[in-house]
């Protein structure tokens, strides 16, 4: 019957009347809600998108099974049923609370991803030794233990040694970063390279990482300044839509044809079914609940919807280079000697004093030192925060930062211009120092 025709007639009452049947069962058990809310809404005096919802199609149901008991009350063009109307609405809207519950559902699997990249458990330091407990077990205070490999279970900070840890996770830098003792450990990040001792200061929902997955939640269920509007909008649309059918209700009984009151009641059931809310209360939770929830699977954290809502604005973006604009695997691209150092040596010893370091301008070294024959280092040390010492074929080897050779009085005559030059095209600078045989 539904795309028919959909007028009442002697022969098709009986059949209108199941469906209009069937319609009653699909408002009460699939629709109910938007009709309970209605009434909640109408006793603390306000209106809501759910009161449209339920004029609308109470309405519209209550005029099509009139047309149907009733036919010979109304002209032969007034047996209009709207019975599918009622159904449809409430399917519709229906459809959008899903398709935004599989949204929420598909950002709460991204978060779980989050989730994941805490331990199960955590290696425990006590006067009777090491042993390995379950997280939930660990509390503010507890000494730890992390070594190379081991993913970092809570927040603390360190009270023993020195690991260079994988913070991609929080910052985004795929560059390791040197700890040592008072640095800050944060949950979910990983040691490359090390052991330490840490002690606990931030376990369960307090960690950074549980903060992050707070966050993304309450973007999910912020809303934006449109959304607020929308929220606006709909307290002034409901009672102008219903002022806007009952006026026109009255004036098809005051100059409308007869019979006025048959007239009157079509005109205003139309108003009630056209302005049903279908697209205003879904499109803002909608887009914003799969916004969040896809930024969230590529690792962008919206912080809440209103900033995802003026993002649309930004005409000017800063982005961090490093594993975000490049791979964040680092290359050798050129190697300057002075004085009567050969380039090939300089590598060589180079690579050599790099193979005890895990940091990943070492693995570039190696990399492009490829297969030459590497010398025995003694002495390694890992000089935090600048780079790394040794001694290989009785020489003294410094490789690091400008910092270090700064602290170990040594000049280099690469001018500040020339060095402001490399780093503008995105190349980090490693120094390397090399006294004579001893």
């Amino acid at each position: 019957m539904i795309g028919d025709n959909m007028m009442v007639t002697a022969d098709n009452r009986s059949l209108w009347l199941v469906i209009g049947l069937i319609t009653l069962a699909v408002m009460v058990f699939a629709g109910g809600h938007f009709y309970r809310s209605a009434w909640k809404s109408l006793l603390n005096g306000a209106a809501t998108m759910d009161t449209l919802v339920a004029l609308g199609t109470g309405v519209a149901w209550l005029y099509s099974m009139s047309v149907n008991l009733w036919p010979q009350w109304f002209p032969m063009e007034a047996r209009h049923l709207y019975y599918e109307a009622s159904a449809m609405i409430i399917g519709l809207i229906n459809l959008g609370h899903m398709l935004e519950a599989r949204a929420r559902q598909r950002s709460s699997k991204a978060l779980e991803k989050l989730l994941d990249l805490t331990p199960p458990t955590a290696r425990l330091v006590t006067d009777e030794g090491e042993k390995s407990v379950p997280l939930a077990e660990v509390q503010p205070g507890m000494l730890l233990r992390l070594t190379t490999g081991d993913r970092v279970p809570v927040d603390g900070e360190i009270t023993q040694g020195e690991a260079w840890l994988d913070e991609a996770m929080l910052t985004g830098e795929p560059i390791p970063q040197q700890k040592g003792e008072g640095d800050s450990v944060h949950a979910g990040t990983v040691v490359q390279d090390g052991s330490v001792l840490f002690r606990a200061s931030a376990v369960g929902s307090h960690t950074t990482l549980s903060r992050i997955i707070r966050m993304v939640r309450q973007a999910q269920s912020s809303k934006p300044e449109i959304g607020q509007l929308a929220d606006k909008i709909s307290a002034v649309f409901v009672p102008v839509v219903v002022v806007i059918a009952l006026v026109s209700a009255a004036i098809w009984y005051f100059f409308g044809p007869a019979p006025q009151i048959v007239y009157t009641l079509v005109i205003a059931t139309t108003v009630l079914i056209i302005a049903c809310p279908c697209a205003l209360g879904l499109a803002t939770p909608m887009s914003i609940i799969s916004g969040v929830g896809r930024a969230a699977e590529f690792g962008v954290l919206v912080r809440d919807a209103d900033a995802l809502q003026r993002a649309s604005t930004l005409d000017t973006v800063v982005f961090d280079k490093t594993g975000t604009l490049t791979e964040g695997k680092p290359q050798v691209v050129a190697v300057k000697t002075f004085a009567d150092v050969d380039e090939a040596q300089a590598l060589r010893l180079a690579a050599a004093l790099e193979q005890g370091s895990s940091h990943p301008l070492a693995r570039a070294i190696l990399d492009k030192a490829g297969d030459m024959q590497l010398p025995q280092v003694n002495g390694f040390r890992t000089l935090r925060g600048l780079g790394v010492s040794g001694e290989a074929e009785g020489h003294a080897l410094l490789l690091g930062n400008q910092a270090l050779l700064n602290e170990q009085q040594v000049g280099t005559k690469l001018s500040k211009r020339r060095l402001l030059l490399r780093h503008r095209k995105g190349q980090r600078l490693c120094c390397w120092r090399l006294t004579g045989k001893r």
